[in-house]
């Protein structure tokens, strides 16, 4: 190859707005639901591959604090967690959080990952395996909050990668019929639903783009009847 044509390369690869690696969802635990407790924990069928990232998302009702702190995610086999988005309002009753591992680097089985909160909650949630490692690039400005029928996140600022990989999350306060995501190209991926009001009833959808440079994405759900809800978006992008 060239030196030129090598120059050309490195050109190209800078001006696809980073996050080249196209993200991948390797795996996911089944719905875990954890109700009136201060833990939930979600155990991978298969042990995850080194090098790859875990995103956990909990859907929440319950609690007086703010109920997630930064340290709240841990697995057993000694792997760090950040929390990219919570709730930070005492005052409500649903809420939200998503904590990431951005690169495995121990592994075995088994492997399970537990969130611990600071106070007890109705919690439903999942963790899912993602093919390299990841960082935040956006997500919506703050978490959304409302008392009707649509949830919504509201968008993300302005996406800085193509490869992304969204976590869209929502929870309310009563049982439903239905609960729906928005229809969309590349479609979202229903990882967790829950409407029996004897668990913390919510979803929570994954979605990845591959051309997604300078978008604003956002959730938006249906439900059958309006409620008190949270909803809250999460860009993940490779480093």
């Amino acid at each position: 190859m060239t030196t030129s044509l090598k120059k050309k390369k490195i050109l190209l690869a800078k001006s696809s707005g980073g996050g080249s690696s196209i993200l991948t969802r390797v795996q996911g635990t089944a719905k875990v639901t954890a109700d009136n407790v201060s833990t939930i924990a979600f155990t991978l069928s298969t042990p995850p591959s080194v090098g790859n990232a875990i995103i956990v998302s909990i859907s929440a009702g319950g609690g007086s604090t703010p109920a997630f702190p930064a340290n709240g995610c841990v697995d057993n086999r000694g792997n760090t967690y950040v929390l990219a988005q919570a709730d930070t309002s005492a005052s409500k009753a649903q809420r939200t959080a998503i904590y990431y591992c951005s690169n495995i680097t121990a592994t075995g089985n088994p492997f399970t990952i537990t969130v611990t909160s600071s106070s007890s909650l109705w919690m439903t949630g999942n963790a899912i395996e993602v093919s390299g490692r990841i960082t935040v690039d956006k997500m919506a400005a703050g978490e959304s909050s409302g008392a009707t029928a649509t949830p919504a996140s509201g968008p993300t600022t302005a996406l800085t990668a193509n490869n992304v990989l969204l976590i869209g999350i929502m929870t309310t306060n009563f049982g439903k019929a239905s609960l729906v995501v928005e229809s969309l190209t590349p479609p979202w991926l229903q990882e967790v639903e829950e409407l029996s009001a004897s668990h913390s009833v919510g979803e929570i959808d994954s979605r990845i783009l591959t051309n997604a440079l300078g978008t604003t994405p956002s959730g938006n759900w249906v439900m059958n009847s309006g409620d008190q809800w949270v909803a809250a978006i999460v860009a993940f992008k490779a480093p």
